[in-house]
This record gives C-alpha cells, structure tokens and sequence, in this order.
C-alpha cells in the first residue's frame, strides 16, 4: 500500500510541485485549511490532492482491517474442535480425571470403543473406563461457546449405579453429567460458555464410564466465537 502510494503521489504531484513551489505543498496540508482555500490551484494541483486523501484513507482502512483480523488459531466463525479419527487413549499418569479411574481399565477391544465418519462411540459392557482424547483444532477465548450433542441408548445394569459422562478442554470440565441407571435413551445437546481461555492443540478429552452395557456416543463439539 505504501508504494502504491508513493508512486501516485510522484505522478500526481510532480506539475504541482513545479509549478505551485513549496508554499502551496504547505498550505494543501495545513489542517486549518478548507476546500475554499483551493479555488486558486491548479486542476492537476487538485487531482494531486484527492488521490493523496483518498490513498491516505484506504490506507487507514486496509491497517485497520488488519488490526481487527483474529489471532492465529483463533477461528472467526464457528470451527469443529474435533476430528473423530484422531481420538486416542490417554494414558493414566495424564488422565485429568485419575480420581475416577479403577485400579484395573479394560478397554483394549477393538470393539470397545472407536470412530465412526460422524460420531464416536463407546460400548460400556466391553469397556469399564474410557478416558480418550485429542488437540484441539481450533484456540478459544473467554466468553466463546462450546456446543456438543451426546447420546446413549437405554441404560442398563444388574443393579442401581450411576453413569459419569464429562466432557473437559485441558483440565476445565466443559461439560459433565451424572446419570442414573437403569434409565431411558437420551439426548443431552449442550452449549456452554468458556471461562478460561485455551490454544490450538490443548487437549480436548471424552470420558464415560458406568456399570452395565449401555452404548454412548460423541457426535460433535463446536466452537462458537462470541458475537
């Protein structure tokens, strides 16, 4: 932009500045000056003018769009937060929930859990604890929104118990329930706002576990720029 400019005003200005002399160079830009001053300059005087104040105003409107455009990884209109085939086991000495975690996990079947084109899911009468997880693909800041729709098929269990179900970016629970089961098939669609800010490439994790066979499944998890 700022050769463009350096050249318009070497073309325009050039019949100005040799016939009009220093003098009118300064009165052109006296910011004291109105356009009556100007009646007295020359045609290409004034076409020097104009192109001047019209390349100095896209100019300041080019830097402030660039000013205004997001950070790197900092999406400006909603972005997926996650890819399903890109899911992997955490491990245990990183698991953000260790608390929760039994002495033994068994979830090593490949029918236990794994991606489909749209979802991913869990099957709990093969796996006892699921903990998995991935980088985030896109950062997200305070007061953005994150969206996601999770549901399970009808719970089932020889007895009472009741079923973890929580979604967290890093160490922050972005979404959490606790259902009882046995229970009905259900649909949980969330939309929460953040309260901490994150980057590309935290880890962004699922984890489900209950007693009984009950089949979860993960569809999406959106961000939502605030307005």
């Amino acid at each position: 932009m700022l050769t463009i400019f350096q050249g318009a005003k070497r073309a325009g200005c050039r019949a100005w500045r040799q016939r009009s002399g220093h003098q009118h160079q300064l009165g052109l830009l006296s910011t004291t000056s109105t356009w009556r001053n100007f009646d007295h300059l020359s045609n290409q005087a004034k076409a020097c003018l104009w192109i001047t104040v019209m390349l100095l105003c896209a100019t300041v409107s080019a830097c402030g769009s660039e000013r205004s455009a997001p950070a790197p990884g900092v999406s400006a209109s909603p972005a997926s937060l996650i890819d399903h085939q890109a899911w992997m086991v955490t491990d245990a000495n990183s698991d953000p929930l260790a608390s929760h975690r039994p002495s033994v996990v068994n979830c090593g079947d490949l029918t236990s859990w794994g991606p489909e084109e749209s979802y991913v899911e869990v099957d709990t009468g093969r796996c006892n604890y699921l903990m998995i997880e991935q980088p985030a693909l896109a950062s997200g800041a305070i007061g953005d929104h994150v969206k996601g729709s999770i549901t399970h098929f009808d719970l089932t269990a020889p007895e009472p118990a009741m079923a973890h179900l929580a979604v967290l970016i890093r160490d922050h629970v972005i979404f959490e329930r606790m259902i009882a089961v046995p229970g009905p098939a259900d649909v949980f669609s969330f939309d929460e706002i953040l309260t901490a800010p994150f980057e590309k490439g935290t880890p962004v994790y699922l984890h489900v576990h209950n007693h009984g066979q009950n089949n979860w499944r993960l569809y999406d998890l959106t961000l939502v720029p605030k307005p």
